[in-house]
């Protein structure tokens, strides 16, 4: 069914290996539905991609025999699903066998173009009671909410003159989506912007801020209570997001029924999510509310050798059919995390260092009554059990403003409770603390010790608490955190192409290289592009092989090389030299500590230059250590890539300079 009421007969495939739905272009056409913007590859079997689709759709599906139902789902667009379903001509097929079954497709025998494919995302729905065998053929007919569909194998009569099928061919229907890389990309060149330096805040930011002090308050835990920065004019869609709610928890249900350890852990998050009072249940009489947005939810499992971790998402993005998510409707705020460039490159003075992380911070931090029925869910660990809405009670990651708000708490409980008080403690929130991350210490270990001391008590006056605690000195270290583990420097929660980790017990950031057998399957543009938009180096110590990548992501542009094409020769050459040299990076480490002590003189030294692909800025810091000795340590550097358009050398080089400035 279309937008205004046009509707028309379609013939559909059920594919359960299929993780999403399809719809052809001529069905999109002749019921003027609208498109949506998407950028998905696709892939099949032997993991072979196939092509990208750049659009999706919703629409209505109806049973033709029982009007009364009727759904709703997300689509892909394709030019063409398959070629025209089954391919031979039947044989000897007694029909007479399906009397008494209203069929789905009554002419399921007779080869014709297929206008949908209904995946795996909505096939448990579509599912009803019912399986019937037939003693006379090795066909089964299964219930549906559409009618009976038949499967199984038939022999054509192309089949009938070759019965060992050796050489026939066969369609196999297999499809699984990746991840839009556009994400990956932009966090990839945000990394290497240089953050600029303004205090003005924009006019929308100053609604957030301006609601943020107007409404912020503590509960009797001491916790902030804060609202959410919503936009006026949000429309109702209460009860779309339920039902894409309700769709999302279906699929994780049949998920759960072939994954008992994921069921089991889903589970048990719930259940703690619950007990914990960060989600309650709604009444009956509350449920119905027209202002209220449904959030869908699902597994992220994070994998790594024996290491298996489960993270839920509640899907604030998810968009309804008009393209309206709920981040759309609230205000992100002003950026005030700070540069985790500069943090780093601060804790790198202090001699006694230590780490540690804040506890679950976006969860510590409570929303208002007011806004709760903007974080709405439905939850059931099984298909049998009946689905509860809940309200979540605090800011959910996910959420466009829930950074600003997390953020804005800790500088919020720093001016209520920290300044005056535990100044040391302060500091560290202030100017040492990236998100949830602290990276703190002091030139002598006594400072140090009372700086982790206030820390942990200026968090508690907020209802917060620290764990994962690393230092390089073991009475930096609470009591019940004794045992010392390597700090992993994260930006974000993306697996990376490499990445840098602390080792306390020496001292030392060592680098950690990716799979590299898996990144030398690589053979397509969107392989690379990927791979090298997750590259991770803050501080740019690995420039040197990270410029190799971002060259070769710049002459792919240039080659114009189609996203799931083969790469000519040359660029699969240049990638294998690129992954082979990471296999370099373990044995390599950099010293945190930079010598600096207030007794010591020292300098910063930089350098910068250009060639025709790149421009390039280093920093050095040179130590004079007395009785004639100095030592000299790397801080930081910096690259781009040259324009497209040629530039001079010289024009380059100033480009540089003004890298090092």
């Amino acid at each position: 069914m279309g937008p205004k009421g046009s509707s028309t007969y379609v013939r559909a495939l059920l594919d359960q290996g299929s993780e999403s739905s399809f719809a052809s272009e001529p069905i999109v056409q002749l019921l003027g539905l609208s498109r949506r913007r998407a950028s998905v590859t696709l892939s099949g079997l032997g993991s072979t991609e196939t092509r990208t689709v750049t659009a999706r759709t919703q629409l209505v599906l109806r049973s033709r025999d029982n009007p009364k139902f009727e759904f709703e789902t997300d689509a892909l667009v394709l030019p063409k699903l398959t070629s025209r379903l089954p391919s031979d001509r039947f044989g000897d097929l007694d029909l007479q066998q399906f009397e008494g079954l209203t069929l789905t497709d009554p002419d399921f025998s007779v080869s014709q173009n297929v206008d949908l494919i209904l995946g795996a995302d909505v096939y448990g729905q579509l599912l009803r009671p019912g399986l019937k065998r037939f003693p006379t053929s090795q066909l089964v007919a299964q219930g549906t909410a559409f009618g009976w569909v038949i499967s199984g194998m038939v022999l054509s009569d192309k089949r009938l003159e070759d019965r060992t099928l050796s050489s026939l061919p066969t369609q196999a229907l297999h499809c699984t989506v990746e991840l839009d890389l556009e994400q990956t990309l932009q966090r990839f060149w945000s990394l290497e912007e240089i953050a600029p330096n303004s205090s003005k805040l924009r006019p929308e930011d100053e609604i957030a801020e301006h609601l943020f002090k107007e409404t912020y308050s503590c509960d009797s835990r001491s916790r902030y209570e804060v609202r959410l920065s919503v936009k006026p004019d949000r429309p109702r869609v209460a009860n779309e997001t339920r039902s894409m709610a309700l769709k999302s928890l279906s699929s994780m249900q049949r998920q759960f029924s072939r994954d008992a350890r994921l069921a089991e852990a889903y589970g048990s998050f719930m259940r703690d999510y619950e007990r914990l009072g960060r989600m309650t249940r709604l009444l009956a009489l509350e449920i119905r509310c027209e202002d209220a947005w449904y959030l869908p939810h699902h597994a992220v499992i994070q994998a790594s050798g024996d290491k298996w971790k489960l993270r839920v998402v509640f899907d604030a993005p998810r968009k309804t059919r008009e393209g309206h998510c709920l981040n759309d409707f609230l205000w992100a705020g002003p950026p005030l995390q700070s540069d985790l460039s500069l943090i780093l490159l601060n804790w790198r003075k202090y001699r006694f260092a230590f780490t540690a992380d804040i506890v679950n911070i976006f969860r510590q931090v409570l929303v208002k009554c007011e806004d709760q029925d903007l974080q709405r869910i439905v939850w059931a660990p099984t298909a049998d059990a009946s689905p509860v809405d809940y309200r979540l009670h605090t800011v959910t990651y996910g959420t466009t403003c829930a950074p600003y708000l997390a953020i804005r708490m800790l500088s919020q409980l720093v001016i209520d409770k920290g300044e005056v008080n535990l100044p040391l403690g302060a500091e560290c929130l202030k100017a040492e603390t990236y998100v949830d991350d602290t990276f703190a210490g002091a030139e002598d270990l006594s400072t140090a010790v009372q700086k982790r001391l206030e820390l942990i008590e200026l968090l508690r006056l907020g209802g917060l608490e620290l764990d994962k605690w690393s230092a390089n000195h073991p009475d930096l270290l609470p009591p019940q955190a004794r045992q010392n583990s390597p700090k992993e420097i994260d930006g974000d929660a993306l697996v990376k192409t490499f990445g840098t980790h602390w080792i306390p017990s020496q001292d030392d950031f060592k680098f950690r290289a990716a799979d590299v057998e898996e990144m030398s399957t690589a053979a397509t543009k969107r392989f690379i592009l990927s791979n090298v938009a997750r590259l991770f180096d803050p501080l740019g110590w690995l420039a040197p092989i990270t410029v190799t990548a971002k060259v070769l992501m710049h002459d792919l542009w240039i080659q114009k090389c189609y996203w799931d094409s083969p790469l000519p020769a040359e660029f699969r050459e240049r990638w294998h030299t690129h992954y082979t040299s990471l296999t370099q990076l373990p044995p390599l480490s950099i010293h945190r500590w930079l010598g600096v002590a207030s007794s010591r003189s020292y300098q910063i030294h930089g350098f910068s230059d250009a060639s025709p692909r790149s421009y390039a800025a280093v920093a050095y810091l040179r130590i004079n250590e007395e009785n004639g000795r100095f030592s000299v340590l790397l801080l930081a550097a910096k690259n781009k890539v040259a324009p497209v358009k040629t530039i001079s050398i010289p024009n380059l080089e100033l480009c540089g300079a003004a890298l090092l400035g």
